[in-house]
């Protein structure tokens, strides 16, 4: 005989639905979203407050397999490579940007294009590092705040509003310069 009757099969469930939300909505706005190896701490850490045991989990902490299950079994949660920005970039709202550029005008009415020169710095960075995270499936643009990158090379360049351009000047992260680094350069 056929029932409607659903039974859940498979070992119980071990965190609570509190805890998904907590990673998949309130962590990535703070600019610090979990990554695959928070996520079992996070778990082991809740079990161990519970007092649980799972006895599937090597000392109570999850598994790389338990892992992928999790995100197959909460598709509101995916895994995404995020992009490392800077604190004070996350701060940057619409308004503090139309406040500048009005401030900005205000301030050049009066002065000549060949007298409005405009500094940039680029860093060449070796490997900032870019972890997959997991956050709320849908997120357009993945963050998580950094202030720290290894190595880098610095290009500075100056141009003014006329269209004219000074030397560029590049910084090398040394303690001494070698003469091939700058062949063929400035």
């Amino acid at each position: 005989m056929l029932t409607n009757a659903r039974y859940d099969v498979g070992r119980k469930l071990y965190i609570a639905e509190r805890v998904v939300n907590f990673i998949g909505e309130i962590t990535p706005s703070f600019g610090f979203p979990v990554i695959a190896w928070d996520l079992r701490l996070i778990v082991k850490s809740y079990l161990d407050r519970q007092g649980r045991t799972v006895r599937a989990f090597q000392a109570n902490l999850p598994g790389k397999d338990w892992l992928t299950s999790f995100l197959r079994r909460h598709h509101e949660l995916t895994q995404r490579i995020a992009q490392n920005i800077y604190h004070a970039r996350a701060a940057t709202d619409e308004e503090t940007v139309n406040n500048f550029f009005n401030n900005l005008e205000e301030e050049l009415r009066d002065i000549p294009p060949s007298n409005i020169w405009n500094y940039d710095e680029t860093n060449l960075v070796d490997d900032p590092g870019k972890p997959k995270i997991i956050t709320k499936r849908g997120t357009k643009y993945p963050e998580r705040i950094r202030n720290a990158s290894k190595a880098c090379t610095s290009i500075m360049v100056c141009g003014n509003a006329e269209g004219r351009l000074a030397p560029l000047y590049v910084n090398y992260k040394s303690q001494k310069l070698w003469t091939t680094w700058t062949e063929g350069g400035p």
